[in-house]
C-alpha cells in the first residue's frame, strides 16, 4: 500500500449467511464468530431451504480514532445480474473503505441466469437486514447505514431500499441500471456503445428477468 492509505488497517472477513445465523469466517479460513439467530424480518431468503449467501466485510481496523462505532455501506457489485463478485470489486470496495472511513460489506449474491429475480434481490434485502438486526454485535453504528451499487448493483441497491424496511442514512449509486425497459431516447442513442452496446444490455435482462427480450 502507498503511505496515504497504509494509515489504515483493513481486516478481511468472510460472513456467511444461514437460516441458523452468521458465520464470520477469516481470509485464512479460520472461523472468527458465529452469531446466532435469523435474519430480522426474514424473506424466503432466510429460510431453511434456501442456501448460503456469503459476502465480504471489510472495515478499519483503526476505529479507534473514529469512535466505537463505525458507519458502514451495504455494497452490491456490477455485472448485469450475471457475472461479477466479491473478488471483482474487491479493490474499490477496499478503496471506499479507506477513503470514507466507513465499514463496507460487500455482498456475494447469488446471480442469473441460475438464479433470476428475485433471488439476487432477495439476497440484497437479507444482507441489508442482517446488517441493521447485528450492527451493535459488529462494532458498527445502526443508525448510520448506506448501500450502494454500481450498474446492476445499483439496481439492486435501489431496489433493497425501497423493500427492505431498513432506515438508510445514503444511496451511493454508480452509473445504476434504472429503467429495464430499454425504451428511452437513450437507448437509441447509444445503442452501439461506448462498452455496453443495446444488444448486450438486452441479453444481460433477459437472463435475469423471465419474459424479457
Amino acid at each position: 500500500t502507498d503511505n496515504e492509505s497504509s494509515r489504515y488497517a483493513l481486516g478481511g472477513v468472510l460472513v456467511q449467511f444461514t437460516p441458523q445465523g452468521v458465520i464470520a469466517v477469516g481470509t485464512d479460513g479460520r472461523r472468527l464468530a458465529k452469531m446466532e439467530g435469523p435474519v430480522e424480518g426474514g424473506t424466503e431468503a432466510a429460510s431453511a431451504t434456501q442456501p448460503i449467501v456469503p459476502a465480504r466485510a471489510m472495515q478499519l481496523i483503526e476505529r479507534c480514532l473514529r469512535g466505537p462505532d463505525l458507519p458502514v455501506l451495504v455494497y452490491l457489485h456490477g455485472g448485469g445480474w450475471v457475472c461479477g463478485s466479491v473478488q471483482t470489486h474487491d479493490e474499490p470496495c477496499r478503496t471506499l473503505a479507506n477513503l470514507s472511513g466507513c465499514a463496507v460489506l460487500s455482498v456475494d449474491y447469488r446471480l442469473a441466469p441460475e438464479h433470476k429475480f428475485p433471488v439476487p434481490l432477495d439476497d440484497s434485502v437479507a444482507a441489508l437486514r442482517w446488517v441493521r438486526s447485528r450492527a451493535g454485535e459488529l462494532g458498527l453504528d445502526g443508525s448510520r447505514i448506506a448501500i450502494g451499487g454500481d450498474s446492476a448493483g445499483g439496481n439492486l441497491a435501489i431496489s433493497a431500499a425501497m423493500t427492505a424496511g431498513v432506515p438508510l442514512r445514503f444511496l451511493l449509486l454508480v452509473y445504476p441500471c434504472t429503467d429495464l425497459r430499454m425504451a428511452t431516447p437513450s437507448v437509441t442513442e447509444n445503442s452501439a456503445g461506448p462498452f455496453l452496446t443495446e444488444s448486450i444490455m438486452r441479453w444481460f435482462i433477459s437472463h435475469y428477468v423471465d419474459g424479457a427480450t
